[in-house]
């Protein structure tokens, strides 16, 4: 799965699991100064789109439209316009097409990382954005018309200094936000949630074990409360692992070594899902940029994502207990 282009190119992966055949499920990813790329579980390269700068991207499936269709939705940042750039995911081949009302106009000086939340308590479908400054907008994506969309500004949030990665854990109605240089900031994900964002304990410069920046978060649900969250360790080449469940424990680290590939290094985003999608991912896949991609003579090449079954993490978290 390597990206068209070189010099710090790709960035974000989000896993959709095809609804039709979890086999058949696929990697988009963006391409910094492309755009954006989808892949096959074999890392072929299936579609390709060229929409400006964008930076992280998300999915999620059942939207609603007006119409009564629902359909499985892609979200990416646009750098290069400040917009949202939301996308239908064609279920049968995986293809993408930008739904009409999905550009969304960000007052941020420079969009950066981005996820979506779906809430349990009212299905509203939401999208959190940050910025460089700090800054974290959500709003709230709605039907409009017949098959299109439109979206508004219910609330801002502030950090210190820049954030990028962010995760919303649709059972838990929480979302989580990597401030790069600070750890892990946690807050109630609903627009109507109270109180400043939380910090999670040895996220930062506490932990020996985590250095900076706190890239890509992802969470692997083994119950609809309880898993983990999944933080990329970018200073040190590592992934920290804490609990997804009350405090957020952390309970170790883990690195992906060389084997068939090289290793990961310098990771910006990650992604992962416990959906069985066959084969070696029955118990999920985590997908993880590499952002120092070698071939078997160290060679350097483009950067690319790199896809480990979601069983060898797992295993990984177990030994690190």
């Amino acid at each position: 799965m390597q990206a068209r282009t070189g010099d710090d190119a790709a960035d974000d992966p989000a896993i959709w699991v095809n609804p039709l055949d979890s086999s058949k499920s696929a990697i988009i990813g963006t391409v910094k100064k492309y755009g954006l790329e989808v892949y096959d579980l074999q890392g072929k390269l299936l579609h390709s789109y060229k929409t400006g700068n964008p930076n992280n991207v998300d999915v999620r499936p059942g939207f609603p439209l007006a119409n009564g269709a629902p359909v499985d939705l892609a979200a990416c940042s646009d750098r290069s316009t400040n917009e949202i750039l939301v996308f239908k995911i064609n279920p049968s081949d995986a293809s993408l097409a930008l739904i009409s009302g999905g550009r969304i106009q960000s007052a941020l000086g420079e969009v950066y990382g981005i996820c979506f939340y779906k809430s349990l308590k009212n299905n509203a479908f939401y999208i959190f954005l940050n910025g460089k400054d700090g800054t974290v907008e959500q709003y709230k994506l709605m039907p409009f018309g017949e098959s299109e969309v439109t979206a508004k500004l219910v609330r801002r949030l502030k950090l210190q200094s820049q954030p990028e990665g962010m995760v919303a854990d649709d059972q838990l109605g929480v979302a989580y936000f990597g401030e790069e240089d600070k750890g892990i900031w946690k807050a109630g994900a609903e627009p109507y949630s109270e109180g400043p964002p939380e910090f999670v304990p040895d996220s930062g410069e506490e932990n020996p074990k985590l250095a900076y920046d706190i890239e890509g978060l992802c969470i692997y649900p083994t119950s609809d409360s309880t898993g983990y969250l999944i933080a990329s360790s970018q200073g040190n080449n590592s992934y920290a692992v804490f609990e997804r469940q009350g405090g957020n424990r952390y309970l170790g680290s883990f690195v992906i070594g060389d084997g068939a590939f090289d290793g990961t290094y310098d990771t910006d985003g990650i992604d992962v899902t416990a959906s069985n999608l066959g084969g070696v991912f029955e118990q999920g896949l985590f997908v993880a940029q590499d952002g120092d991609n070698r071939d078997e003579k160290l060679k350097a090449l483009p950067q690319n994502f790199k896809l480990v079954p979601a069983s060898e993490v797992l295993k990984a978290i177990t030994q690190g207990q």
